[in-house]
């Protein structure tokens, strides 16, 4: 998780904009606890019945490690490099906001991939 999150905003940052590896933590921090907290709470693709006990923790996954690391932490050093000032406070409820959104979408699109069967067959392939 944590080499797919620092290379994935490595690869993003130097074909859009420009790389800082301080702004890299975050992302490699994503990929890293979203790995430890999914271990935490035994989430695993075709590990249970796919009803409300699997989409809980999935919430249970995403939307801590997501908010903390993407609405707070990325807040943070970005103000860091990129002072806002008295406006950091704004600046963090709008990241914040933003980071339960996508949260949102993801706990849904990764609820999805874990229904799919083919995705599921090919966990149990790579398992063994």
């Amino acid at each position: 998780g944590l080499a797919v999150g620092a290379v994935s905003d490595i690869v993003g940052a130097l074909l859009f904009t420009g790389w800082n590896p301080w702004l890299t933590i975050p992302m490699a921090l994503t990929g890293a606890l979203t790995a430890v907290v999914a271990k935490a709470l035994k989430l695993e693709s075709g590990s249970e019945k796919h009803g409300v006990r699997c989409a809980l923790k999935i919430v249970g996954v995403i939307f801590p490690v997501h908010v903390f690391c993407s609405g707070i932490l990325m807040t943070v050093l970005l103000n860091h490099f990129y002072p806002t000032g008295k406006a950091l406070w704004v600046f963090m409820a709008s990241r914040v906001g933003i980071a339960l959104a996508e949260a949102a979408v993801q706990c849904i699109i990764i609820y999805v991939l874990f229904l799919n069967k083919n995705i599921n067959n090919l966990v149990d392939r790579y398992k063994r």
